[in-house]
């Protein structure tokens, strides 16, 4: 593990930004452009609970996804992930066995559900 940043140069590659205490917190080009510009960010991590979980992220479309996790267990209850521009594009909810076995997922902004 990386204490701050990777990277992979390969085909251009993208570089990994981690915080002190080890959590991912960016992920964006690796080089810069010829004009010197700002690398793009792809993922931006905004946030994380006590357990390390994602609880919010913006994405390098515009999207900005919303994460829960049950209290107790720390699963994934549900994902809403929204664009600025058109509003909610899936809202992903989740139900777990009692071994921690998925055992459904519904995305109910997909057409037909």
């Amino acid at each position: 593990m990386c204490s701050q940043e990777c990277h992979d140069t390969t085909d251009g590659g993208v570089r990994y930004v981690y915080s002190h205490h080890g959590y991912l917190r960016k992920v964006q080009d690796a080089v810069r452009g010829s004009t010197g510009a700002a690398r793009d960010i792809y993922r931006r991590i905004e946030r994380v609970d006590a357990r390390g979980n994602v609880v919010t992220e913006w994405l390098g479309n515009g999207v900005t996804r919303r994460h829960w996790q049950d209290g107790r267990t720390g699963r994934a209850r549900g994902i809403t992930s929204t664009k600025t521009t058109t509003g909610d594009v899936q809202e992903l909810s989740y139900t777990w066995d009692v071994v921690g076995n998925l055992t459904q997922r519904i995305d109910s902004r997909a057409a037909g559900t």
